[in-house]
């Protein structure tokens, strides 16, 4: 797959004991996919999915998601967990008693709470697996190294309380650093900047070092917000009405603000997409991402398949990126969250690349969240920028030169706030008013509420499922179309600013037509008007009765008649240009874009 990670193949046999033994000899991490004896990663070309289709299908590991729609894909639920006793001689015997979902009173919150409790920072709520036991050992009881985690349902206690949508929507929580790649005139600056969002863009996601597992977006789903390009803590303004983007991702954020939207397009594998943009700079991300889950043994992995590109409109730039996986470390005890993986940035046009590889823990000593990171140009032989630190923490640039400094540091730098909808105002199947009874119990800690209100949601998607199915129907994405194995936005910047260059010159060349009738119907009176007393002058004069004379009347003397010309009066130019009456139009299509950028 084009710029997408390959897959490793996992051993599932005797995965646990080949890995303790390779961790005793030689210090390997505990990553199945970055360990010694793992095959190697490697990065397939880059191409953007704007241009050619892909090829998702031929790269999909062994071990997949069943894309039949005659199966269902669980979220974390309590209800069924308890379903599939079998094993059990009786319901007595089962370690956790039953739960009827359909008998328990689901707690909504007010509009006022509902808003609140998002804004609230997620607190690093210690979350103590061996608290749970029996339930951890039932789950256990129903898993293989190895296994596709699609069909296996996981506890409500481990659940963050917001959507994958909106945990994507952090990417962006420097607004700053992604919105100024494009104020970067050398080649060489830009993708050393895109490389800086790229490391900045994931701790804002993981605000505790505990292990929770976010909501499966249900199909349809959406998130939309929006980033203030304002110091972080300063007071929000309104926006001007002329300031507003009323076409962009989020019709009410402005030109200068990085608007944000993501849907989930698919079901059955479960993909992501999100589109963002800052219209004055003219760049934005176009991404999809299909979560892949699996279990490792003491672990959880998760393979985040897909790829993003970002276009700089200004430099006619494209940069593709990839992924890293996600881990969830000790899920017997307190689990924790660790990335792993090699991922790749690239810019065909410019030549210049950085592969980012985060590291796993090893068994045995080591750090956790480690990455290394080598930026350098096709024709170079070696890196001219080299960085390392941990992507939670303090990473730091090394030149070819030698020349050393803090590249970012995340425990200083300031995270801008999403700032979103309040929650009465939201569409029905936009994240936070979907999931807010869910949101809102998990709060109070009301399991069973909790998991009542998500058996709901997941009910309701399986009913309109089999009613699509009964009427032959597809499902139909709202903002974003799928080409090949891509899903891309519907209406990027770059698609809407040709659509207005369009526009403009639609109505400069109705104007000119306007104008040079005008100019004809200013010219055909300007004759007329010319021609009018010479017409009078050929009148007889009126003859006045004299008394008789001795001389004989003299024919008046009339002038001889003009050759009537229709001539363009000189005060009015003969030929009507573009340049006379509008805006010079710029020479390329490149410039007519960033004339309409800010």
């Amino acid at each position: 797959m084009n710029g997408v990670i390959a897959s490793e193949n996992y051993e599932e046999d005797n995965y646990a004991e080949k890995n303790t033994a390779r961790s005793k000899s030689s210090g390997a991490a505990s990553d199945p996919i970055i360990s010694s004896s793992s095959p190697q990663l490697h990065i397939s070309p880059p191409v953007s999915p704007t241009r050619v289709t892909h090829h998702l299908s031929a790269q999909v590991p062994a071990l997949s998601y069943s894309s039949s729609d005659d199966e269902d894909f669980y979220d974390a639920d309590e209800y069924l967990l308890y379903e599939e006793s079998s094993q059990w001689d009786s319901a007595r015997d089962s370690p956790v008693p039953e739960i009827d979902t359909q008998n328990i009173e689901v707690k909504s919150p007010d509009a006022v709470t509902a808003t609140k409790m998002y804004d609230e920072d997620e607190d690093d709520e210690e979350l103590d697996c061996g608290k749970h036991g029996s339930v951890i050992t039932h789950l256990l009881s129903q898993v293989r190294i190895g296994m596709d985690l699609t069909k296996v349902v996981l506890p409500t206690f481990i659940l963050e309380r917001r959507s994958l949508l909106e945990m994507f929507a952090d990417f962006f929580a420097h607004p700053d650093i992604f919105s100024s790649i494009p104020d970067l005139e050398d080649p060489k600056d830009r993708i050393v900047q895109v490389t800086k969002w790229f490391l900045s863009a994931f701790h804002a996601g993981k605000k505790g070092s505990v292990a929770k597992k976010p909501y499966n977006p249900i199909i349809g789903e959406t998130f939309q917000c929006f980033y203030d390009m304002t110091e972080p803590g300063t007071e929000y303004k309104e926006p001007k009405p002329e300031d507003i983007v009323t076409d962009g991702p989020v019709p009410w954020a402005t030109k200068n603000q990085v608007g944000f939207l993501a849907e989930q397009v698919s079901h059955h594998p479960p993909i992501s997409a999100f589109y963002a943009e800052n219209y004055n700079k003219g760049v934005s991300v176009n991404a999809y991402i299909w979560t892949k889950s699996k279990f490792l043994g003491l672990s959880i992995g998760v393979e985040m398949i897909g790829q993003a590109v970002l276009s700089d409109l200004k430099h006619d730039e494209e940069y593709l990126l990839t992924f890293p996986n996600g881990y969830g470390r000790s899920i017997l005890t307190v689990p924790w969250f660790e990335m792993g993986g090699k991922c790749s940035i690239s810019c065909a046009k410019t030549g210049f690349a950085s592969t980012v590889v985060f590291h796993t823990k090893p068994f045995y000593g080591g750090s956790r969240h480690r990455i290394t990171s080598e930026v350098s140009h096709v024709s170079d032989r070696k890196p001219f920028l080299t960085i390392t630190g941990e992507w939670n923490g303090v990473m730091t640039s090394k030149w070819a030169n030698g020349n050393s400094e803090t590249f970012i540091d995340t425990l200083t730098i300031k995270t801008h706030k999403k700032r979103v909808k309040p929650v009465d105002q939201q569409d029905e199947f936009e994240s936070r008013r979907l999931w807010k009874d869910v949101t809102y119990n998990l709060k109070m800690k009301n399991m069973d509420s909790a998991t009542a209100a998500k058996h709901k949601l997941e009910e309701r998607q399986r009913s309109e499922r089999k009613e699509r199915e009964a009427t032959g129907t597809k499902w139909i994405t709202n903002n974003f179309y799928e080409e090949g194995d891509s899903f891309i936005y519907k209406r990027p910047l770059q698609k809407r600013l040709e659509e207005k260059l369009e526009q403009i010159q639609r109505d400069r060349e109705l104007q000119l037509q306007q104008q040079q009738q005008e100019e004809t119907q200013a010219a055909t009176t300007a004759a007329a008007t010319t021609q009018q007393p010479q017409i009078r002058s050929q009148t007889p004069p009126q003859v006045q009765i004299l008394p008789p004379q001795i001389h004989p009347p003299t024919q008046p003397n009339v002038p001889s008649q003009p050759t009537i010309a229709a001539e363009i009066p000189q005060s009015v130019p003969a030929t009507v240009t573009a340049e006379d009456t509008t805006t010079p139009i710029p020479d390329s299509a490149q410039d007519q874009i960033n004339d309409l950028l800010g």
